[in-house]
């Protein structure tokens, strides 16, 4: 009896540590099958603009100035690869296209989405919902119904780059479109549905670890309803200057 008994505690003994020596075993990964290379920006160093979104759990307020107007901006960063940007705008030029003079404000809420990190490159979609209100004049109309109430609705989808030039200066690229309607109180044409293609040009720098200065330039032609007699959006360039700085909160 004490013989079965010794000859089943070496058997379990034997048992025990032959399993801690296969769990201790590393199994290398194939020479050919690269390490999953965690996703997210490339430096943590603030982006407003570009395809480097905002870490974790940061905000960014920011203000500029140029044309089609004034605005002021909060950006926060639920995560690293998702930011949400709340935009508002006095507008003294048209919000969708042409070089037209007029008051007006607008509310954009710019979403960036990081979709790739590569060395100093950061690529974002950045998805804007923009809705505006002013004089028709903004919105395509002339003449008569120049300073009738009007009102526009637009989504813009662009790929934007950020290339860092060193840890603090970042050079941005982009190229784009979007699609929407305008529609002036008392005009006959009702919805009048738009689009345009713009490609955008921009630099940011930070002066210290919170504090960075920006210029941005986007550029591009608009598509609107043709009419006969009074052209309707006869002006069609579409152009967005900004120049301001930004703080981290």
């Amino acid at each position: 009896m004490l013989s079965r008994f010794s000859t089943l505690v070496l058997v379990s003994c034997v048992a025990l540590v032959t399993s801690r020596a296969a769990a201790e075993v590393v199994v290398p990964p194939p020479e050919d099958e690269p390490l999953a290379r965690v996703a997210g920006p490339t430096s943590g160093a603030a982006s407003m603009l570009s395809g480097r979104t905002l870490g974790s759990g940061r905000a960014v307020v920011a203000a500029a100035a140029g044309w089609p107007g004034v605005w002021g901006e909060l950006a926060l960063a639920p995560s690293s690869e998702l930011n949400v940007h709340v935009r508002g705008t006095f507008l003294y030029g048209a919000p969708i296209m042409g070089l037209v003079e007029g008051i007006g404000g607008e509310l954009a809420v710019p979403v960036r989405v990081h979709v790739l990190g590569d060395g100093q490159i950061d690529l974002a979609i950045r998805m804007t919902p923009r809705v505006s209100v002013g004089e028709g004049r903004l919105f395509g109309e002339r003449e008569g119904l120049g300073g009738a109430l009007a009102g526009g609705l637009v989504l813009d989808v662009h790929g934007v780059l950020g290339f860092q030039l060193d840890p603090n200066v970042t050079l941005l690229a982009g190229l784009g479109g979007g699609a929407g309607g305008s529609v002036v109180d008392h005009s006959s044409l009702g919805i009048a549905w738009t689009a345009r293609l713009a490609g955008e040009l921009g630099l940011e720098a930070l002066v210290s670890r919170d504090f960075m200065l920006f210029v941005h330039v986007e550029a591009g032609y608009g598509f609107a309803p043709d009419r006969a007699g009074l052209a309707f959006y006869p002006a069609r360039e579409v152009l967005s200057v900004s120049l301001g700085a930004a703080y981290v909160l």
